[in-house]
């Protein structure tokens, strides 16, 4: 999902819509959809619905373009890395 896909589904100048993101969610349009499939994976990982998943398919699934790109969302949102956070999941 990039800024201007969006735009365009809405039908909306991409310019209203980045500053609706800037003004009321985030300053970034980027953070602010990798936060969401930050949670996503989170839940997921939670439910024990992805437990048989790599990170690399994990990052795939959500939608991140690269694992170095998930790898430093998770990080900053969830204060850990994936695989530290994998690890209190299975109590390691």
């Amino acid at each position: 999902l990039t800024m201007s896909g969006l735009a365009f589904q809405m039908q909306v100048p991409n310019h209203k819509l980045s500053e609706l993101f800037y003004n009321y969610y985030e300053p970034n349009f980027n953070t602010h959809i990798n936060n969401l499939r930050i949670q996503h994976i989170k839940q997921r990982l939670d439910e024990g619905d992805w437990k048989q998943f790599k990170l690399e398919a994990i990052a795939l699934e959500a939608g991140f373009s690269s694992r170095n790109t998930f790898f430093v969302a998770f990080k900053k949102v969830m204060d850990k890395s994936p695989s530290a956070y994998l690890s209190e999941l299975k109590g390691i």
